[in-house]
């Protein structure tokens, strides 16, 4: 039997779509942000990217409206 995964915020992606070919990269957070991400488990590079690749979809969509009303 496999271990069901916790159901992700609606303002997430899913995590299976935003795993694609990853680039090893140095990358300074703040202490407590790692903290945060840490202490959520196993797969914590995976949120931290997932957020991010949700923040970049969000200023594409924004900047494609922007394009769109001029």
């Amino acid at each position: 039997m496999t271990k069901a995964r916790p159901s992700k915020p609606d303002h997430l992606p899913d995590l299976d779509a935003a795993i694609r070919k990853t680039v090893m990269v140095s990358l300074r957070l703040d202490e407590d942000v790692v903290s945060y991400f840490r202490a959520t488990g196993k797969g914590w590079h995976a949120r931290i990217n997932s957020l991010c690749r949700w923040y970049m979809e969000q200023a594409e969509k924004a900047s494609a409206g922007a394009k769109t009303r001029k």
